[in-house]
């Protein structure tokens, strides 16, 4: 198809002199000055032109050494200038907010990801796209089978260690913990058959014209190589899909080593004790304007918790960690809500986007993020979402029979009505096209 996610020889040679410049000049340094204390002690004096050389030559040597044994030296950037023109195609520009914001700069020290700086409308078109969705524990009757710990603690709370052996893709070992389901009496964040609602809808959505409809594969029916193959939707939090987790860890690596100077926009990211931790609780949020919008917020990062937000959700896209670690261009999307509704409500407004941006072959949409830069911002395919209204069916309360019927949602706490039965119908995602962000409906697009 022509399209190109992977990083170039460039830009891997530039992060990897922005990652390891200063310890190569720290060994160099402390090395020169062994053999100074050498040679002073065999009576031996070089000029101080020879030291300086020695010095920039180790560094030099220091940095072709520290690129050999690993494959975590392969991902981005040194901080040289240049333009937005110069990025790749598709990728959205650096928004200079006043006169003067060092705009380069902070393009120039972004993470090399066309997909996640390029908009939802990076997704288009797909290619051989693969949906995972949850699987209930009943379905890993012997969990022992699979080199991956899918399901490694049944108790609420799992400690995962993986290398690129045991995974089969050459990306950095992970070690991250999940905080899973509590049991049978959380609905909101096991009842996994309520997150595929309208995954039917965003594999038709996916599909390109003449090929085959995507399939929906349970999480524990695959790996990680075969999720390199793909284009990828995850479906459901990291507390209910194993590789949820996964997959954002390998890409939060990609961002913090060295610091990207475009942050992620959200995530169900958390640090326990400096070891990552992945749950369903709450959203990270990290978009630049949200002032007024969340009143109980104090600040533009936000956790969104499923007590005072449980209709909200995320969509983030960006390019497939695994894919790029075996030199193949696919991208990966998260799609998840803080309950099941709120991720069913995600599934639906993924669906309808791609449908708009068919339709409407200019049309894409965005969230804009603080940058590292001040006044700077960057838009990246990410979307806040919530489930405006929902329906529920026939129901039993007090005693009594309620018909069908359906509630609008308050834009914080939970429905009044609140019950495990409900289906999203109408859903809205945060637009910052204004001068103002705007909740609207994702079928006012249309």
């Amino acid at each position: 198809m022509g399209r190109n996610f992977l990083t170039t020889r460039t830009e891997r040679v530039r992060r990897h002199v922005r990652t390891h410049l200063l310890r190569a000049l720290v060994s160099s340094v402390s090395s020169v000055a062994v053999l100074a204390g050498f040679l002073s002690a065999a009576g031996v004096v070089w000029p101080l032109w020879s030291y300086v050389a020695l010095c920039i030559v180790g560094a030099l040597v220091f940095l072709g050494a520290f690129a050999v044994p690993s494959a975590r030296l392969r991902y981005v950037v040194l901080a040289a200038s240049y333009t937005d023109s110069q990025l790749a195609p598709r990728r959205s520009s650096m928004r200079q907010v006043t006169p003067g914001a060092p705009v380069r700069r902070v393009a120039s020290a972004a993470v090399d990801d066309p997909v996640y700086l390029g908009g939802l409308r990076s997704l288009i078109p797909s290619d051989a796209p693969l949906i995972v969705v949850p699987s209930g524990s009943r379905d890993l009757p012997d969990p022992g089978e699979l080199p991956v710990p899918i399901r490694a603690n049944r108790k609420g709370y799992s400690f995962v260690q993986l290398d690129r052996y045991a995974l089969g893709v050459p990306v950095p070992d992970i070690t991250f913990s999940r905080e899973l389901p509590a049991g049978a009496p959380d609905g909101d964040h096991s009842g996994a058959v309520g997150d595929l609602t309208f995954a039917a809808r965003l594999a038709a959505a996916l599909a390109e014209p003449g090929h085959e409809v995507p399939l929906l594969m349970p999480e524990h029916c695959v790996d990680a190589r075969r999720l390199a193959e793909h284009d990828v939707v995850v479906v459901g939090g990291p507390d209910v899909n194993f590789w949820h987790a996964a997959l954002y860890e390998t890409v939060f690596a990609s961002f913090a080593t060295p610091t990207s100077s475009v942050p992620l926009a959200m995530g169900m990211r958390s640090e326990r004790k400096g070891v990552a931790n992945y749950g369903s609780t709450y959203v990270h949020v990290n978009l630049d304007g949200l002032a007024g919008v969340f009143p109980l917020a104090e600040s533009d990062a936000y956790d969104i918790d499923d007590r005072m937000y449980p209709a909200y959700g995320m969509i983030l896209a960006c390019r497939n960690p695994f894919a790029a670690a075996m030199g193949k261009s696919h991208w990966c999307t998260f799609v998840a809500g803080l309950t099941s509704v709120a991720t069913a409500g995600c599934v639906s407004a993924l669906a309808e986007i791609l449908h708009i941006m068919r339709a409407d072959p200019e049309r894409n949409f965005h969230s804009p993020v603080p940058t590292a830069g001040r006044n700077v911002q960057a838009n990246v395919s990410a979307l806040l979402c919530r489930v405006l209204e929902v329906e529920y069916p026939i129901m039993r309360r007090d005693g009594a029979l309620v018909p069908r019927q359906r509630h609008t949602l308050p834009a914080e706490g939970r429905d009044p009505h609140h019950g495990s039965s409900g289906t999203p119908t109408k859903v809205q995602y945060l637009d910052f096209r204004g001068a103002q962000p705007l909740w609207r409906d994702v079928t006012a697009d249309q």
